[in-house]
């Protein structure tokens, strides 16, 4: 369950790491850092796609929504918690449990 949180973590970032390698591969120099750089690229956009299909393929709506909010749009457990009228630790421990039942997934 380690891995796919760590990995959820790193969900709102990707789409700026994935446009900054874009522009680094843009401003390389020599072939092999242009190379380096688009193969980051597309290395970020495959695991945000991954990603994206592991939380679009959440059932139960409350639970994907409570995903979305946390790990794509990168808002705490409390302003998550606020948003669907829960406790932030309810709110926590639904993810989780999710994440647990379904670990192998992504």
């Amino acid at each position: 369950m380690n891995d796919i949180k760590r990995r959820l973590r790193k969900a709102r970032y990707l789409p700026r790491y994935i446009e900054t390698e874009e522009s680094l591969a843009k401003e390389a120099k020599t072939p092999m850092a242009v190379k380096k750089h688009k193969e980051a690229a597309e290395k970020g956009r495959k695991e945000y796609r991954a990603i994206l299909r592991y939380i679009g393929s959440i059932k139960d709506e409350w639970t994907r929504g409570a995903f979305i909010l946390h790990y794509i749009e990168g808002k705490t457990w409390k302003r998550v918690a606020m948003l669907m009228e829960q406790t932030p630790d309810s709110v926590r421990m639904m993810c989780n449990r999710y994440m647990e039942k379904h670990s192998s997934e992504l």
